[in-house]
């Protein structure tokens, strides 16, 4: 009789333990799946593509603009002066005398002005001696184009000195203009090809 009482006792006992690990694994179950809705709300999991993959930094072309400094040729007009044309029409030396036993040399320089411009005209006239060295006068004359001015020195020398004359003539100068070739710095714009470093992943 006491053996048939402890059977179902037995049975009740399974039948619990079965119940809780039913109720665990529900409890589990739900965790995990409110623990998973609440990390993803739209219920997409995040991928990280790159976690795994390999990067590198290369050399992408773009388009920029740069300036440039380019030399340019120009027209310009500019002032420069030239003497005035002239020519010698005679020159000569002499002596006379002024008084009795007064000897003087005398030098004469004829100028004529071929110009199209009046101007001024030097004319230095230098008288040499044995006794005196070098001596020198200097004159000046305007002579209009076309025209001739004489120019004479006298230098007082002893009777029978020998002498020598020597001249330079100074003409005043007139203002010409002239176009001429110059060059000018210009800033100028291209478009080129420059490079910049970007990462890629694979």
């Amino acid at each position: 009789m006491k053996k048939e009482e402890e059977q179902p006792k037995k049975s009740n006992k399974t039948g619990i333990i079965i119940g809780i690990s039913i109720l665990v694994f529900i409890v589990i179950y739900l965790s995990f799946r409110i623990g998973y809705s609440t990390d993803t709300p739209s219920g997409n999991a995040i991928i990280d593509n790159n976690k795994n993959g390999v990067c590198k930094e290369i050399q992408v072309p773009y388009q920029d603009t740069e300036s440039y400094i380019e030399q340019e040729p120009y027209q310009a007009t500019e002032e420069y002066k030239v003497d005035l044309k002239y020519e010698v029409v005679n020159n000569y030396k002499e002596t006379f005398y002024e008084g009795f036993l007064d000897v003087w040399a005398r030098s004469i320089v004829e100028v004529r002005n071929v110009d199209s411009e009046t101007g001024s005209f030097i004319v230095k006239q230098t008288f040499k001696t044995l006794e005196d060295g070098s001596n020198d006068f200097t004159s000046s004359q305007y002579i209009m184009p076309g025209e001739t001015k004489t120019f004479t020195e006298k230098y007082d020398i002893s009777a029978g000195e020998d002498f020598d004359v020597s001249y330079v003539i100074t003409p005043s100068q007139k203002t010409l203009t002239r176009t001429v070739t110059k060059w000018r710095d210009v800033t100028k714009y291209r478009t080129v090809t420059k490079y910049k470093q970007e990462e890629v992943c694979e």
